[in-house]
């Protein structure tokens, strides 16, 4: 496979523990919670794509850094939309499980991937290979929605290569353009950096977001933890990256799913 993004260095850092205070909210209905406060720097009609956990652009939360906000996806952290019904970025709350804590460092729990699976998610992917070997790589439920047998599948791959990203790009056009209903997980283990990495560059490919934009959308969902200086290579990178163009989508396609910047 011919890749056209440049070679791209792998950023090594040291993340820290989920220690930062979620903003309060705006609660609006049916979603308390999830704020409406929209100011977009991609503000078109065509960027006002409706989401189903009520998520209005791409910096709101429907889970908080504590793990809250949302019992139906418990388990996660930072819960995020990239694109509206498609992709959603975040973390595992693996510290403050109700369920059982260990440390910060590990894979979602199991009540984080069954939580996935009831609401329509076919697949998660870790953005690290730390503890992934603990995790369950497929997950059976009820779709809460259809209320039919559902399974959920984990796997293992990160943002910092040309092969993955492109292989985690193309599973997300593909589910687009086959009108797929499952929706993708992608995470790390804040849902700050690596995870939202893998979501510049979505947005970069899918929605048109140059590379400064991009960048600001980077920074401004670490919520506040993007001073290590480590995180100049992984700015580059994401200005680097050039969008593939056998991955583009439709006006009608972008409409459907890109949502405004915050």
């Amino acid at each position: 496979m011919k890749l056209n993004s440049p070679s791209l260095l792998v950023v090594t850092f040291m993340l820290t523990s989920c220690a930062s205070t979620p903003t309060n909210a705006i609660a609006t209905e049916p979603f308390p919670g999830v704020t409406t406060a929209v100011e977009p720097e991609l503000a078109t009609e065509a960027f006002l794509a409706k989401d189903r956990f009520g998520l209005v652009n791409t910096h709101d939360k429907r889970v908080d850094n504590n793990g809250d906000g949302y019992d139906k996806l418990y388990g996660t952290r930072n819960f995020r939309a990239v694109l509206a019904n498609v992709l959603y970025r975040g973390g595992a709350n693996n510290v403050r499980n109700r369920e059982g804590t260990r440390p910060n460092r590990n894979p979602l729990p199991e009540v984080g991937l069954k939580s996935l699976c009831e609401q329509g998610f076919d697949t998660a992917v870790y953005m690290y290979a730390t503890g992934f070997s603990t995790a369950s790589k497929k997950v059976n439920c009820m779709n809460e929605k259809t209320g039919r047998p559902a399974t959920l599948d984990y796997l293992q791959m990160g943002p910092y290569q040309p092969a993955s990203i492109r292989e985690l790009l193309e599973m997300t056009y593909k589910k687009i353009k086959s009108g797929s209903t499952a929706s993708s997980y992608y995470h790390c283990w804040n849902g700050w950096h690596a995870s939202g990495m893998i979501s510049a560059f979505s947005l970069r490919q899918f929605c048109g977001y140059s590379g400064d934009l991009a960048v600001k959308y980077w920074d401004l969902n670490t919520d506040g933890n993007n001073a290590d200086s480590a995180f100049k290579a992984l700015r580059a990178q994401i200005r680097a990256f050039a969008p593939y163009a056998d991955l583009k989508l439709t006006d009608a396609e972008k409409a459907r799913v890109c949502l405004p910047m915050k």
